[in-house]
């Protein structure tokens, strides 16, 4: 009979224990929760955004490769037309 009542205070222990988690979140949890879902959402657009500025870069890289090599290409006809002779 002891080992039962002895369970029985554990069990009533335990369950007091898990009834003293359960209370009402207060104004500052909700604060906090609210605070880390903004600084989630706010990480995931600033990834969103540092994305779409590398692939920019990317595109802009090539385009001025291409601005360069037809540059080298107008300079090199410019020169060829001053080396030639003219009657």
């Amino acid at each position: 009979m002891r080992i039962g009542a002895k369970a029985v205070v554990l069990l009533g222990g335990a369950l007091l224990a898990v009834g003293a988690c359960r209370r009402e979140e207060g104004p500052a949890e909700r604060a906090g929760r609210e605070a880390d879902k903004a600084m989630h959402e706010s990480a995931e657009k600033l990834d969103e955004a540092a994305q779409k500025m590398g692939e920019a870069m990317q595109k802009a890289g090539e385009q001025m490769g291409q601005a360069t090599q037809q540059m080298g290409r107008a300079l090199e006809d410019a020169a060829k037309k001053a080396q030639t002779p003219r009657p």
